[in-house]
C-alpha cells in the first residue's frame, strides 16, 4: 500500500524523540546542536571597532569606483 507524503512523514515523526542534553568536550562538539542559547557575558571589544567588526557593502554601489573616480557610500 502506498502512503502519501504526509502520512509517511507522520509515521516517521511519531518515532522520532528529542535526545537528552549531554556535556561533551568542545573538540567533539562539531556538528552538534546546542541544547540552550549561548550568550557572552560581555562584549569584546567593549566599544565599536570597525577593524574588528568590519563593513558590508553591495558591489553595485562601488561598480563605478576607480582610483581616479571615487564613490561616496551612505552610512
Amino acid at each position: 500500500m502506498l502512503l502519501s507524503v504526509e502520512a509517511a512523514l507522520e509515521r516517521i515523526l511519531a518515532q522520532a524523540h528529542v535526545l537528552p542534553a549531554e556535556d561533551v568536550p568542545l573538540a567533539l562538539a562539531q556538528g552538534r546542536v546546542l541544547a540552550a542559547d549561548l550568550v557572552a557575558p560581555l562584549a569584546l571589544p567593549p566599544f565599536a571597532n570597525s577593524s574588528m567588526d568590519g563593513f558590508a557593502l553591495r558591489s553595485a554601489d562601488i561598480a563605478s569606483a576607480r582610483m581616479d573616480s571615487k564613490v561616496t557610500l551612505r552610512v
